[in-house]
């Protein structure tokens, strides 16, 4: 993973102090446990306060007069740790396939517009066979309305043939129970 990073060499460490070399060097015995973090900020949605932080300084603009304000410009500087999840989300973001990908702005964004990286942003996604929606109503409708129909269908075929009890139960725990994950 480190081996990517060759933009982040020979850059002013962040707040911490710790460089790209340090992580190169001791990645055997950091590595887990910065993935784990990673793993962890991704699933609570936030990095963690320390990785978070920053130091804004001023940088002089080459060849300029070093006592005109105007000839700085501020840089934020950011810890490694941060550089590198930031490198690896980069990275990972080129690989997806906008053409077959959707979308859903959540909370307060949830009427925007914008198709960040040319993703289309839909009212109404597909996850894991289920369909995650704002709109209860289409939300019922394309989760169990839809699978209600089929299993009606289903029973109905089904219906019409002389089975024992027995018969029928296997039937519904073959058919409906598996098919349709229902336990």
């Amino acid at each position: 993973m480190l081996c990517n990073l060759a933009y982040v060499l020979n850059k002013v460490n962040g707040n911490d102090g710790l460089s790209i070399e340090f992580y190169k060097t001791f990645w055997d015995l950091i590595g887990d446990p910065l993935v784990a973090s990673f793993n962890e900020s991704f699933a609570e949605g936030t990095m963690s306060p320390l990785q978070r932080q920053s130091v804004i300084t001023l940088i002089e603009k080459k060849d300029q007069d070093r006592c005109d304000l105007e000839n700085w410009r501020p840089i934020s500087l950011l810890n490694v740790d941060a550089k590198i999840a930031s490198k690896v989300i980069a990275e990972r973001m080129k690989r997806l396939n906008v053409t077959r990908t959707e979308a859903m702005w959540i909370e307060s964004l949830q009427n925007c517009e914008n198709e960040p990286l040319g993703i289309k942003c839909k009212t109404c996604v597909k996850f894991l066979g289920i369909y995650v929606t704002y709109d209860v109503q289409m939300l019922v409708e394309k989760n169990f309305k839809q699978r209600l129909k089929i299993i009606k269908n289903t029973i109905n075929l089904w219906k019409s043939r002389e089975l024992s009890i027995y018969g029928k139960v296997n039937i519904i725990k073959t058919l409906l129970f598996l098919q349709y994950d229902l336990s």
